[in-house]
């Protein structure tokens, strides 16, 4: 059983202290360093915004990022489907005709 354990983030120069379960911490650390790194590229582009439209502009950065993934990923899903069928019936075509 995977138990709940206390992580420690840093964002924008401040902790936070979170609880996620034990295999998701890195996962969550990976995260965090992610999101802080769209803030702190979203501050070098943009220097007049404040600390909370920065972290407004990366989360959506970030966001972004996360549904074009979802979205290549489900077309390759589905070109991967496409292949598979198609080598099927080639498969098929030549046991058939033996």
């Amino acid at each position: 059983m995977t138990k709940s354990t206390p992580v420690t983030i840093r964002l924008m120069g401040k902790p936070y202290t979170l609880k996620c379960l034990e295999d998701e911490a890195d996962t969550l650390q990976e995260a965090a360093a992610t999101l802080q790194q769209h803030i702190e590229k979203t501050k070098k582009q943009f220097n007049k915004l404040d600390d909370f439209e920065t972290l407004l502009l990366a989360a959506l950065e970030v966001s972004h990022e996360h549904v074009s993934g979802k979205k290549e990923q489900t077309q390759q899903n589905t070109q991967l489907t496409q292949l598979i069928a198609s080598l099927e019936r080639k498969i098929n075509a030549v046991t058939s005709d033996s």
